[in-house]
């Protein structure tokens, strides 16, 4: 049973791992198979206009999977609610950090895109062939980026600091988690076109990787999980609605298409940097606002 007032008095890290396990286990296991079933009818549609529709819900049900499976096992095995693992001490989501943090994000890229304009162009795909896109990716992309971020950062983070998270960046658990969570989060991404299509292209492992690892630490920083969320989903949203790839690992129809490398390049790494410096300064802001308010309470 979920205690509100403490809940992670029945909080054990060994319970973590065993929940990082089992959905594994959905996610790559009965959700891939379930996956491919799909994904196996998609190509053999792939000439019609709903194949690409299908292949993109086929490569999204093992999130939905790994999604459920965190869920119950929050209850059962962490007793406790997903929106607490996600947030401060306060116990509840802060919804509006979150779409800032989102809004700002998306900002950010439209800015950022303009640096490779000479190789974005109008996708030639009818716009009524693309609106039919729109509705299995607002709903199916926030729930595989929450689904990584809950697995890749909130439950390991959680395992290693339970709701104490560090107020200093600057120590060694930190820092060794922090690169934990990239090479974590590089793993599953290695069968990614992106990455297969050049394994010279050692810029997208370190895309990845930064990725993942600045991801952690800016949820440690802000003391909650809402920014590297937003972050996720909003870079996910971008890439399926707004600018894709000529080469992508999300078969979406995009309102533009980029043709330059598939692979991540050397701008890309810059612009990581630059995005993440943003959001590592507005969420200064709230960390020192929580700090405040735990200091008030003591």
């Amino acid at each position: 049973m979920i205690n509100n007032d403490k809940p992670y008095n029945n909080f054990h890290p060994l319970n973590g791992v065993f929940t990082l396990i089992f959905t594994a286990i959905f996610w790559l296991g009965f959700g891939s198979i379930l996956g491919m079933s799909i994904l196996s009818f998609a190509l053999e549609h792939e000439d019609a206009i709903y194949g690409g529709i299908i292949e993109y819900i086929a490569i999204h049900i093992p999130y939905l999977l790994m999604l459920l499976s965190l869920i119950v096992e929050a209850r059962v095995l962490l007793k406790t609610p997903i929106k607490v693992l996600i947030s401060s001490s306060s116990k509840e989501v802060d919804y509006a950090f979150l779409f800032k943090v989102l809004f700002i994000y998306i900002i950010l890229l439209l800015l950022l895109s303009s640096l490779e304009i000479n190789y974005i162009s109008l996708d030639p795909t009818p716009l009524s062939v693309k609106l039919l896109y729109l509705l299995p990716v607002l709903i199916l992309t926030p729930i595989q980026a929450l689904s990584e971020e809950l697995f890749f950062r909130v439950i390991p983070a959680r395992i290693a600091f339970k709701d104490d998270l560090p107020k200093k960046i600057k120590n060694k658990r930190v820092i060794a988690l922090t690169i934990f969570s990239g090479v974590f989060f590089l793993l599953p991404h290695l069968g990614n076109i992106e990455v297969t299509q050049d394994r010279g292209n050692y810029i997208t492992l370190i895309y990845y990787f930064l990725w993942g690892a600045l991801a952690f630490l800016l949820g440690i920083y802000s003391l909650g999980f809402e920014a590297p969320i937003a972050m996720h989903i909003a870079n996910n949203l971008f890439v399926a609605l707004i600018i894709n790839r000529s080469v992508s690992s999300m078969p979406t129809k995009a309102l533009f298409i980029n043709s330059s490398t598939g692979g991540a390049t050397l701008l890309s790494l810059l612009e990581i940097v630059i995005v993440f410096s943003v959001i590592f300064y507005i969420s200064k802001r709230r960390r020192d606002q929580i700090n405040g308010k735990e200091k008030e309470n003591k």
